[in-house]
C-alpha cells in the first residue's frame, strides 16, 4: 500500500512538472520561455523531467534551428532509457522534427514507431500522444499527396480514438484535415461536410479561437470554388469580428484573399478587390510571409486580366518570376509560364506568346503532362505567315511576276496541305469512332460482369442470412428443449432420489450420494450448454450486459479481459444483436485458445448506424498468409456474420511479434 501511495505521489509531481513545462510554451506570444526550461534542466534531479524539458526545447527549435532541435532531442533520448513512455515520446518528437524538415520517409517511420510503443501503454497521457502521433502521420501523408491513405487513417483510426478519449480539439483538427483532402480533389460537398463539423466543435471548445477563424475561412474558400458568393459574404462577416483579436495573423491574410476573390468574382468590383489584395500583400510583407505575398500578387493579376488590363498583368507576372523561392517549385513555374503565354497572346504579341508557350511545353514535358501541340502549331502558322507577308511585300516591288509565281505555288501548297489534312482528319475520326466503340463494348462487358458479381454477392448474403437465422433458431429451440425438457427431467430425478434418500436414511446404500452428485454436475453442464447456445442475458437484458457476462465468464487467473463500451443501445434488431454477440464470442474464444495472451482489451461502440468492435491482445502474433491458406470454421463464421451485416473486417498482426489487433465495423439498424 505504501509503495502505491509513493508511486501515485510521484506521478502527481511529474504531471505537475509537465503542466509547468507546457505552460512555458503557451505564453502570451506563443513563444517558449527558454530560460525557465533551461533552469528546470539545471535544477531538477529527475531524469524524466529533464527528458521532457529537452523534448519541449527540441520541439520549439524544430522549425527555426534544426541542428539545435536535434541536439535537445538526442539529450532527451539519453535521459529516457528505462522509461517506456519517454522512449515512445522520443520517437514522437523525432517524427515532428522530420515533419518540419519535410523528410516524409523518416517522419513516417518515427511516428509509426511511437504509435506502436504507445498502444502498449495504458495511461491517459500515452493515449493522448498516440492520437497526436497518428494525426501528424496523417498530416505527413497529406503533404505527400497520398489522399486515400489520409482519409483511411483519419476515419478508421484517429476519429474512433478521439471519440474514446473525448478529445474534441483533435477531432476538430482531424475534420479540418479531411476538408483539405476532399477540397484538393474538388469533392466540395464532402469538404463542406467535414469543415462544418470542425466549425461546430470549435464553437463549443473556444468560440474566440484562431482555429475557428481558420475553419471559417477554409469554408469560404470552398464556397468560392463553388461560386456560392452569398455564402462567402456571410462567412466573411462572421470571421471579421473574430479577427479583431488577431490583426497580424495568417488568418487575416486568408481573410483578405477571400475578400479579394469575393469582390473580383462575386460582385465584379475590381477596385475593391485590388484594395483588399493590397491590404493582404502589405500584411504578408510585414509579418515576413513571402509566399503569401506572391499569392496576393497573382490574385491581382487575375483582377487585371478580368478587366483586360493586360499590360499591368504582364508586370505582375514579371515580378513573380523574379521570386526564386516561388519559382523553385516546378508546378508554380509551369503555371506562370502558361499565364505569360496567355497574356501575350491576348496582347497580340505572337513571338513572345510563342516563346513562353515553348517554355511552358518544356516544363510540362518534364512533369509528364499533356503537350499543347495544337496551340504550338497555330502560333507557328501565325508567325510564319507574318514573316511570309513581309517577304511578299518586299518582293512585289522588285518583281511582280515572281510574286505571282510564288503566290500560285503557295496556293498549290495550301491546297495540297488542305487535302492532306482532310484525309488525316478522316482517318483520325474513323480511328476515334473505332476506339470509342471498342471502349463502350468493354465498358458494357465490365458492367455486366459487375452486375453478375453483385447478384452473386447478394445471393451469397441471402444464403448466409438464412443459414445464420436457421442456426440461431435451431440453437434457440435446442437450448429451450435442453433447459425445459431434459433439464426438467434431470431435476425431477434428482428430487426423487433426494426424497428416497431422506425416507430411507437407515437402509440407503453408500453409492446413492455419488449418483445425486453426478446428477447435479449433469444439470449444471446442461445449463452451461444451453446458455452457450442461446444466452438468456442477451434476450432479457440486452447486448452490453450479455457481452460483459461473457467477458467475466472467460476471465481467469491467466487472462484478464478489459471490456469497454460506448453508446451501445438495446434498440438494435435482435437478430443483429445475436450476430454481434456471436462475433465477440468467437473473437474472445480465439484469443483465449490460441494467442497465449495475459491481457485482452475489448472495445465496442455504436455511432450513427455503425457498430465498431476492436479487440487487442498482448499474445503471440500469426502469419496472415498461413491464415488465408488455412482458415478455420471460427474465422469463417466471423467473416460470414460480418458480410451479413455489410461490414469491414481487418486484422493487424505479424508472426513472431507481440500483439494482435482486430477491427470490425458493422452496419446495423435500430
Amino acid at each position: 500500500m505504501l509503495k502505491k501511495i509513493v508511486i501515485i505521489y510521484v506521478l502527481i509531481l511529474v504531471n505537475g512538472l509537465i503542466n509547468t513545462l507546457q505552460a512555458q510554451i503557451k505564453a502570451r506570444d506563443n513563444k517558449l520561455n527558454i530560460d525557465s526550461l533551461s533552469a528546470i534542466i539545471n535544477s531538477t534531479k529527475s531524469d524524466s523531467v529533464k527528458a521532457r524539458a529537452n523534448f519541449l526545447l527540441g520541439e520549439y527549435w524544430s522549425s527555426s534551428n534544426p541542428k539545435m532541435s536535434r541536439l535537445y532531442l538526442d539529450k532527451g533520448k539519453q535521459l529516457s532509457s528505462g522509461n517506456p513512455l519517454l522512449k515512445a515520446l522520443s520517437f514522437f518528437y523525432e517524427g515532428k522534427l522530420e515533419y518540419d524538415l519535410h523528410d516524409a520517409s523518416k517522419c513516417t517511420t518515427a511516428l509509426l514507431k511511437a504509435e506502436q510503443l504507445l498502444v502498449k501503454l495504458k495511461s491517459e497521457e500515452a493515449a493522448k500522444f498516440r492520437r497526436l502521433a497518428l494525426y501528424y502521420y496523417a498530416e505527413n501523408l497529406y503533404s505527400e499527396g497520398n489522399d486515400k491513405a489520409v482519409i483511411s487513417t483519419v476515419l478508421n483510426r484517429i476519429i474512433p480514438l478521439t471519440v474514446a478519449g473525448k478529445d474534441s480539439l483533435l477531432m476538430a483538427k482531424s475534420y479540418g484535415l479531411l476538408h483539405k483532402t476532399f477540397n484538393d480533389n474538388s469533392q466540395y460537398d464532402q469538404a463542406n461536410l467535414y469543415v462544418n463539423r470542425a466549425i461546430s466543435l470549435m464553437k463549443k471548445i473556444d468560440p474566440d479561437s484562431r482555429l475557428l477563424v481558420a475553419y471559417y475561412l477554409r469554408s469560404a474558400f470552398t464556397a468560392c470554388y463553388q461560386y456560392k458568393f452569398d455564402k462567402v459574404k456571410k462567412i466573411l462577416d462572421q470571421a471579421k469580428g473574430l479577427l479583431k483579436n488577431f490583426p497580424d495573423s495568417k488568418e487575416m491574410l486568408d481573410y483578405y484573399e477571400v475578400e479579394g476573390i469575393y469582390f473580383m468574382e462575386g460582385t465584379r468590383e475590381d477596385q475593391k478587390a485590388l484594395a483588399s489584395l493590397d491590404k493582404g500583400f502589405n500584411l504578408a510583407k510585414k509579418i515576413g510571409n513571402e509566399y503569401k505575398a506572391t499569392t496576393f500578387m497573382l490574385q491581382k493579376y487575375n483582377v487585371y486580366l478580368n478587366g483586360t488590363q493586360y499590360d499591368k498583368g504582364v508586370k505582375i507576372l514579371l515580378k513573380v518570376a523574379e521570386d526564386h523561392e516561388f519559382m523553385r517549385h516546378a508546378l508554380n513555374k509551369q503555371s506562370i509560364y502558361r499565364e505569360f503565354n496567355r497574356t501575350y497572346e491576348l496582347l497580340g504579341d505572337v513571338p513572345k506568346a510563342y516563346f513562353w508557350l515553348k517554355k511552358y511545353n518544356q516544363i510540362t514535358d518534364s512533369l509528364n503532362e499533356t503537350h499543347l501541340r495544337k496551340d504550338i502549331t497555330e502560333l507557328e502558322v501565325k508567325f510564319r505567315n507574318a514573316e511570309n507577308q513581309k517577304k511578299i511585300v518586299e518582293l512585289h516591288a522588285a518583281n511582280s511576276k515572281a510574286n505571282l509565281t510564288a503566290k500560285n505555288n503557295r496556293l498549290m501548297s495550301w491546297l495540297f496541305a488542305i487535302i492532306s489534312m482532310g484525309l488525316l482528319l478522316v482517318l483520325i475520326f474513323g480511328w476515334l469512332v473505332y476506339r470509342n466503340g471498342r471502349r463502350l463494348s468493354l465498358q458494357r462487358d465490365i458492367s455486366h460482369q459487375q452486375q453478375l458479381k453483385e447478384i452473386k454477392q447478394q445471393e451469397e448474403i441471402k444464403i448466409t442470412r438464412a443459414m445464420l437465422q436457421g442456426q440461431e433458431e435451431e440453437r434457440k429451440r435446442v437450448a429451450s428443449d435442453l433447459h425445459d425438457g431434459l433439464g426438467g427431467m434431470l431435476a425431477g430425478i434428482k428430487l426423487n432420489l433426494s426424497d428416497f434418500a431422506i425416507n430411507h436414511a437407515d437402509d440407503r446404500e453408500e453409492s446413492l450420494n455419488p449418483i445425486i452428485n453426478q446428477l447435479d454436475t449433469s444439470v449444471t453442464e446442461l445449463r452451461r450448454i444451453a446458455h452457450n447456445m442461446m444466452p438468456e442475458t442477451l434476450l432479457k437484458f440486452g447486448l452490453e450486459t450479455s457481452i460483459r457476462d461473457l467477458c467475466n465468464a472467460m476471465t481467469n487467473k491467466r487472462i484478464a479481459i478489459n471490456f469497454q463500451c460506448y453508446g451501445i443501445m438495446n434498440e438494435l434488431v435482435m437478430q443483429e444483436q445475436i450476430s454481434i454477440y456471436r462475433i465477440v464470442q468467437e473473437l474472445l474464444g480465439n484469443a483465449v485458445k490460441h494467442a497465449k495472451a495475459s491481457q485482452i482489451l475489448l472495445q465496442c461502440s455504436y455511432a450513427e448506424g455503425s457498430f465498431l468492435i476492436t479487440i487487442e491482445d498482448d499474445g503471440i502474433g500469426f502469419d496472415m498468409e498461413e491464415l488465408e491458406n488455412k482458415i478455420g470454421m471460427g474465422l469463417l463464421n466471423i467473416r460470414n456474420r460480418v458480410n451479413y451485416l455489410n461490414g469491414i473486417f481487418e486484422i493487424t498482426t505479424n508472426k513472431g511479434e507481440q500483439g494482435t489487433t482486430i477491427n470490425i465495423e458493422l452496419n446495423v439498424t435500430t
